[in-house]
């Protein structure tokens, strides 16, 4: 084989990026196939079916809390019901890959000025989104569960849409017309995604903020390119979706339920302290550590090739900064409402943002070093081979812990299989009741109907139902979850 048609060691971490990632997800979607109603599941589907869309949007609003995108989301269950529910996550999973190759091969153009092959793009994709889930410290909850599906996992992958938009719009809308358009979708964009969850709309506000900020500073940006248009809309669009939150009848309900704000230092303090410890985890963690540097290496890989120079090192630290700041915003919002640490469901946000920072740092980090004095060949096999080293690595750990985990949830489909013949059986011979083993939900404590018929849980599954479902009592030793939202 000549040097002609020899395959170049970037086919093979291609190949490999293809691959390994790919497995992994593939064991996540197939892990979905378990999932089934679970606690406030329940109330969502028979609240979306009776109210319809709107109707059921506008009665969470008034009633439970602002978050007027995710709740239309939620009234989708309805369609989806349970025989369509165990092909949601490997449908998630799917429409992830897709919005994120269309953002990379957006992105990758207008950094670095290279039209990147699809191949490229989609392997970049498959590992952010691997990279993502192996990074969260529970990514089961937006996945195999419906109300922690909905409630985080549309904003990730809009804000990729919209990431995606904002770099594709920048090369092709280019007269007043067109610039126009692009800035009313902009902001349409970020309004719909900035009612996902408030947390993450203000983590919106900050990043097209700042990194509108970077781009002029950097005179990579002017006031008068389209780019710049785009980007005020997105930040106004997610300004109003917050304000519209915020002003919601039903958060002002739902902040009843907990305690007074604390202190500002109080909750500055909390929120640091959980940040820390999450960081203290994925540095013990072999499979979230590996993930998240190989995102970098994988970046820093691409930027070293780049035809746009940075020459300015010191610009490598914004990223960082930056993803150490919105990190730390997630969580401050929760916080400040709960007075204490969000469930580590919502830490799916914070990871995000880990490695969206870890991808940018590494971009920039290898536009930086391609003008140094670093022979280009040695770089690029130091970090194709690094790369191909940590995604081996971390697949092999996570591909092994999905694996070992699958009779979690398929015994808990078979007991929920079980009660469900059982109430169905007891709701057609005419019981006003029935009362259900315990399904010992894999979500944690609190998610089992009990003996109690005024508990939430209870409540949820009887409406669905549509007789009085009881469980054995609740164990008062584990704490009680509350509903997803």
């Amino acid at each position: 084989m000549d040097r002609a048609t020899r395959p170049s060691p970037e086919k093979f971490l291609t190949i490999l990026l293809l691959a390994c990632p790919g497995i992994v997800l593939l064991l996540y979607g197939s892990l979905g196939a378990y999932a089934r109603f679970i606690a406030d599941d329940f109330c969502s589907f028979y609240f979306s079916q009776r109210l319809g869309m709107l109707r059921y949007v506008w009665h969470e609003y008034l009633t439970w809390g602002g978050r007027y995108s995710s709740f239309a989301v939620d009234s989708l269950i309805a369609s989806i019901g349970t025989k369509g529910l165990p092909f949601v996550a490997a449908a998630v999973l799917v429409l992830w890959v897709v919005i994120a190759t269309f953002m990379f091969h957006a992105l990758l153009q207008g950094e670095t000025g290279n039209r990147p092959s699809l191949v490229l793009a989609l392997a970049m994709s498959l590992t952010t989104v691997f990279a993502v889930l192996a990074v969260s410290p529970r990514p089961q909850d937006t996945l195999y569960w419906w109300n922690g599906m909905r409630t985080y996992m549309p904003a990730l992958l809009i804000a990729m849409f919209h990431v995606g938009f904002l770099y594709w719009a920048a090369q092709h809308l280019k007269n007043r017309r067109a610039i126009v358009l692009g800035s009313i979708i902009s902001f349409f964009i970020a309004l719909v995604n900035g009612g996902v969850n408030e947390p993450f709309s203000a983590v919106l506000i900050l990043f097209f903020t700042g990194f509108t900020i970077f781009k002029l500073w950097t005179r990579q940006l002017r006031v008068q390119d389209p780019l710049f248009f785009f980007l005020v809309a997105a930040v106004l669009g997610d300004a109003l979706a917050l304000a519209i939150m915020l002003l919601s009848p039903g958060t002002e309900i739902r902040q009843a339920l907990f305690p007074a704000h604390p202190p500002l230092l109080e909750v500055f303090a909390v929120t640091a302290a959980g940040s820390v410890q999450y960081l203290v985890d994925l540095l013990r963690s072999p499979q979230r550590l590996s993930a998240l540097i190989a995102i970098f290496f994988i970046s820093t890989w691409v930027g070293s090739s780049s035809q746009k120079k940075l020459s300015g090192g010191t610009w490598i630290l914004f990223p960082i900064v930056a993803g150490i700041l919105l990190s730390f915003t997630s969580l401050l919002p929760a916080v400040y409402a709960t007075s204490e640490l969000p469930a580590p469901r919502t830490m799916i946000v914070f990871s995000f943002i880990m490695v969206a920072s870890a991808l940018y740092t590494g971009l920039l980090a290898g536009k930086w070093l391609s003008t140094r004095a670093v022979a280009q060949p040695r770089l690029g096999w130091v970090l194709l081979l690094s790369t191909g080293v940590l995604i081996l690595l971390s697949t092999v750990i996570n591909a092994r812990t999905l694996y070992a985990s699958r009779e979690v949830y398929s015994s808990f489909a078979r007991r929920w299989e079980q009660a469900n013949v059982q109430i169905l059986q007891a709701k057609n011979n005419g019981d006003e009741s029935v009362t259900i083993p315990a399904l010992n939900v894999w979500t944690g404590p609190g998610g089992d109907p009990t003996d109690n018929p005024r508990y939430w849980v209870n409540a949820c599954t009887s409406r669905y139902y549509g007789l009085q479902v009881l469980g054995p009592p609740l164990d008062m030793s584990e704490p009680e979850t509350q509903p997803n939202q």
